[in-house]
C-alpha cells in the first residue's frame, strides 16, 4: 500500500514537472517564431497535449 502511494505521488510530481517544461518550451517556440500568445495557446499547445 505504501509503495502504491509513493508511486502515485512520484508520478504526480513527474507529470507536473513535465507540464511545466512543455509550457515553457511552447512559449519559447512561439517567441522565436514571432507568434502571438493566443495563437501559441490554440495551435501548438493543443496539438501537443492531444498527441498522447
Amino acid at each position: 500500500m505504501i509503495l502504491a502511494i509513493a508511486l502515485l505521488l512520484g508520478s504526480a510530481v513527474v507529470i507536473y514537472l513535465s507540464c511545466e517544461y512543455f509550457v515553457s518550451s511552447i512559449e519559447w517556440v512561439g517567441r522565436r517564431l514571432v507568434i502571438t500568445q493566443s495563437a501559441v495557446g490554440t495551435v501548438p499547445a493543443v496539438c501537443g497535449t492531444a498527441l498522447p
